[in-house]
């Protein structure tokens, strides 16, 4: 009886310890959520309109409390902390001093001059949009960002209320790779005016990509979860129209997530759901990267995940029959997550597929050839969604629908990507160039959230609702209308001719779609049957010599048999 009494009394003081430990806890923890504010850039379009692009930054301290914050642009792809040099005259707080930047005596940072794509394209209507060439400059803006510039001693970042100090030895003891700042040291090669529209206001760009390096945003996310390594971004669709508007949030480290953005948000769903590792960041790849500095492979850092399955949602005959846009292919592609875009861009490939079926549903509806900015909402209402998976042969699909990348002023935010896929026949032998999903996607359906321990990525669910046409695909498809040899191939809703390349002498009619006999094949046959016949000739007269040659030669050899010869007597 002492015993169980004793036991219950232990039991009892162990509850209370545990109660006081996550007492302790609670008061402890403190969340780590920093605010971002968002700059509209108004940029030239091809229909001589405007349209806003959407620049989220958040303030960084450098060093001590006397320097001013800066505004510093947050880039999902690059890697390196990039500052303006006062040379360029932006209207910034701080930039370095213009005798640095345009100094070449550094010895300790590689000679790279990298450029930064940011797109700004806009097509008059869909057929514009399908014929939208990958090559036209206009459509993009290009900035050189130079790392063979005399690298900062910095001491100490500070964003929001996470501090982070770094070694404070001289500058000429340090790696290259311990500074890690680039510099934005010139102009767009097509415009050379743009970049300083482009950055009004803001100081340089904060990379929140991979990096291998120790003064960059990853040290931060370390500082605050040095176990799970988490952060996420609430990118906010925020309409006002003035300068400076409320950006979202940035939420760091684990039990922020989980508290403040999971638990305490009635607007999402309250489950993470994560992709696959990225499998192409790993140790060895670090090493390569700290070893071989000046291979520009080291500067795809974009944060990447896998879907499976991308396709269109097709209601025919009252069951869901999607058409798979990786068919033929492959089941999965790599996505990479990028605020420099609004869209989707799409290897060529894809694009082409997606395309395709829009052309066939807008000529159905006659309206092709109808001005973007004549749309009404039934029509944008009326376009497709497509939806993809993270897991092999998964249930659980996630649903763009393309009327969210609709914008009166620039058309619909689908692009094709200026690098193509490499192709063998039917099999694909890279998954390069990645999809990319742009602002429209992370502001109006999911949050990212970034696992810099796993090297993954997981994605929160918005609830918001919004239209789309899942029966899009009925009476469009151009499978009745293949005819001959061909073969319907749905991804691209086409009619694929025979390869009758592969065959000696044959051509595709273009009347029947068959494989039909060319003129030089019966070239060949009437070529063959002159050298055979010229052939027949020959032996026939080669015969001929050859048996009088030898009947000559019958008729003059003396015989073998001896004669007989008469002896007489005496």
């Amino acid at each position: 009886m002492n015993n169980l009494h004793q036991g219950l009394i232990k039991f009892i003081f162990f509850l209370y310890f545990m109660i006081y430990l996550s007492s302790s806890f609670q008061q402890d923890y403190t969340p780590t959520i920093i605010p971002l504010e968002k700059i509209s850039r108004s940029l030239p379009t091809n229909s001589n309109q405007t349209y806003l692009q959407s620049f989220y930054f958040l303030n960084v301290t450098f060093n001590d409390d006397l320097e001013k914050p800066l505004r510093m642009y947050i880039d999902l792809y690059e890697p390196f902390i990039i500052q303006f040099c006062c040379s360029n005259n932006f209207e910034t707080n701080y930039c370095y001093p213009s005798i640095s930047c345009t100094s070449n005596s550094c010895t300790k940072c590689p000679e790279i001059k990298r450029k930064i794509t940011y797109w700004n394209p806009s097509f008059k209507n869909l057929n514009e949009l399908k014929k939208q060439d990958i090559n036209d400059k206009s459509l993009i803006t290009q900035i050189t960002i130079d790392r063979n510039i005399p690298n900062r001693n910095i001491r100490q970042m500070r964003i929001g209320n996470v501090e982070k100090n770094y070694p404070t030895t001289s500058i000429s003891s340090l790696n290259y790779y311990n500074i890690e700042i680039g510099y934005l040291n010139g102009l767009t090669e097509n415009d050379k005016n743009l970049p300083f529209k482009l950055f009004d206001h803001v100081d340089g760009i904060l990379g929140m990509g991979y990096g291998v390096f120790n003064v960059s945003f990853k040290s931060i996310v370390e500082k605050v979860d040095p176990i799970n390594k988490l952060f996420a971004i609430d990118f906010n669709d925020n309409k006002e129209s003035q300068l400076f508007v409320n950006g979202g949030n940035l939420y760091i480290g684990k039990d922020t997530i989980d508290n403040e953005l999971i638990k305490n948000r009635d607007d999402l769903e309250n489950i993470i759901y994560w992709s696959e590792r990225q499998y192409r960041m790993n140790n060895y790849i670090w090493s390569y990267l700290l070893n071989n500095p000046t291979d520009q492979y080291i500067y795809t850092y974009e944060h990447r995940f896998t879907i499976y399955d991308l396709s269109f949602i097709c209601k025919k005959n009252q069951s869901y029959q999607d058409i798979n846009l990786f068919s033929n292919y492959t089941n999965n592609w790599q996505v990479s997550i990028n605020n420099r875009i609004d869209g989707i861009s799409l290897p060529n490939v894809y694009y082409d597929a997606i395309m395709n079926w829009l052309i066939s549903y807008s000529k159905s509806k006659q309206i092709n050839n109808l001005p973007f900015n004549q749309w009404d909402k039934e029509m944008i209402d009326s376009l497709p969604a497509i939806t993809f998976s993270l897991q092999e042969d998964s249930n659980n699909l996630f649903t763009i629908p393309l009327s969210i990348l609709f914008d009166k002023d620039v058309g619909l935010k689908i692009y094709k990507r200026k690098e193509s896929m490499f192709i063998i026949e039917s099999g694909v032998v890279t998954s390069d160039p990645s999809i990319e999903f742009g602002l429209d996607i992370w502001t109006k359906l999911f949050i990212p959230i970034f696992d810099y321990s796993k090297n993954r990525i997981g994605i929160l669910r918005r609830k918001n609702q919004y239209s789309y046409n899942s029966n899009f695909c009925t009476l469009i498809s151009n499978e009745n209308t293949c005819i001959g040899a061909q073969s319907f191939y749905e991804p691209k809703n086409e009619c694929l001719d025979p390869k009758c390349n592969a065959y000696f002498f044959q051509y595709v009619n273009p009347v029947t779609k068959t494989c039909d006999l060319t003129i030089s094949f019966y070239f060949a046959i009437f070529v063959l049957v002159v050298v055979c016949a010229i052939l027949e000739i020959a032996v026939f007269e080669f015969y001929l010599k050859m048996s009088h040659k030898l009947q000559e030669a019958s008729r003059t050899t003396t015989p073998r048999i001896p004669t007989a010869t008469t002896t007489t007597a005496n």
